[in-house]
């Protein structure tokens, strides 16, 4: 869903139009509290000295693996809060997670999986509604329902699809 279709789904639920500006607002507000939990996967190639600490990009979140410059995985390596240090020199590609982009206007998507979307437009409804009466109940009840709708998407699409594997022992 487009930002104008996040909008045009709330308006309906609300039975108001709302200002681009504010939808922009507060769907860029339920990216900003996804954070890590949005789930984007992103690169970047880190051209290191060999026990050197080199800051990672900004947006970096956590780092899941690390390749070489040939290609292989490589585990050498350490990091805190937004920068790394490898044992080595070299060209290094660092995977991980990233925060998620803001919408610059409504005519861009969203770079979340699909799955979060619907989550979106409860956040819009309920931010709306708060902003217009701090205490309205409905507002409340959609952005917690985006928080733990939004939860249990992070947590279905991290969790392992592969085939599940048991070591059984005999004991005769």
């Amino acid at each position: 869903m487009t930002g104008k279709e996040i909008k045009t789904a709330a308006e309906a639920y609300i039975g108001e139009t709302m200002d681009d500006t504010d939808a922009l607002e507060g769907i860029n507000a339920a990216l900003r509290w996804l954070n890590d939990n949005g789930l984007v996967y992103d690169s970047t190639e880190i051209a290191a000295e060999a026990k050197t600490w080199t800051s990672l990009p900004v947006n970096f979140i956590t780092v899941s693996e690390v390749t070489n410059s040939a290609g292989e995985l490589y585990t050498d390596y350490r990091q805190r809060v937004g920068q790394i240090i490898f044992a080595e020199a070299d060209t290094y590609t660092v995977f991980g997670r990233r925060v998620v982009a803001q919408l610059a206007n409504l005519n861009e998507t969203p770079e979340l999986h699909l799955a979060f979307h619907g989550s979106l437009v409860d956040h819009l409804i309920g931010w709306w509604k708060l902003k217009q009466d701090p205490d309205d109940a409905d507002g409340d009840y959609h952005v917690k329902k985006f928080e733990r709708d939004a939860m249990r998407t992070s947590l279905t699409l991290r969790s392992s699809r592969g085939p599940a594997t048991a070591t059984i022992t005999v004991v005769r």
